[in-house]
């Protein structure tokens, strides 16, 4: 299914498509079209885990496995992961087990980008028990590094913390309340200083790099 992007008059928004444009078969509707496409797609993948990666969410409900929350998340920019990651994955929870299991998306472990807060969103998604997959470049791998993975994994392979996480306040989200505990900040910023500064998780207490602005989770 294709459609061509086109400028409509002045004051008026895009239009997918320009007048007369239809899909070739005209007795299903543009929702159950794409339907049709992912259930294809399941029957051919037969036992296989199918990974919905910019399909329509509702609509690939039953017919894939693991949903993506958002876009990629990235192993440069910092305020990407924060968008694509931590706040799709924040804002499309109540999904979670429910339409599918969710993906947030690869948590980087690179040079380019600050492993303080890259740390707290690995941690963050080990405990909400949604699918957890890491992309770690061998230049950024270190001890602390190798331990905080080890750990998250662990968590995540546990089925995450029991009562998962939830997003408590803001479009970053600011805070997120873990299980039963008290809520503790999350990652908004690259800014490790800053009054908006990202929480510390128990794994990473012992590290100077954890003196930062927030609540230990413990």
């Amino acid at each position: 299914m294709t459609s061509r992007r086109t400028t409509s008059s002045a004051g008026s928004p895009p239009e997918l498509a320009e007048p007369g444009w239809a899909l070739a078969v005209r007795s299903l509707t543009n929702a159950e079209i794409p339907v049709c496409l992912y259930r294809t797609i399941a029957d051919a993948a037969g036992p296989a885990v199918v990974i919905g990666c910019n399909t329509v969410g509702h609509p690939a409900a039953g017919l894939v496995q693991v949903q993506r929350t958002g876009d990629d998340t990235s192993g440069r920019q910092w305020e990407r992961t924060r968008r694509m990651g931590v706040n799709t994955l924040a804002f499309l929870l109540a999904q979670h087990n429910r339409l599918f299991v969710l993906d947030a998306d690869c948590v980087p472990c690179t040079p380019q980008t600050d492993w303080a807060v890259n740390r707290q969103f690995l941690d963050v998604v080990a405990r909400s028990g949604t699918a957890l997959f890491v992309s770690v470049d061998p230049a950024a791998r270190d001890d602390h590094n190798d331990r905080d993975l080890t750990q998250a994994v662990r968590t995540a392979l546990d089925g995450g913390t029991p009562g998962g996480v939830e997003p408590l306040t803001g479009s970053g989200p600011l805070r997120h309340g873990v299980g039963a505990r008290p809520a503790a900040r999350s990652p908004t910023t690259g800014d490790t200083t800053g009054a908006r500064g990202p929480w510390r998780c128990e794994c990473c207490a012992d590290r100077a790099s954890a003196a930062v602005d927030g609540h230990v989770i413990s």
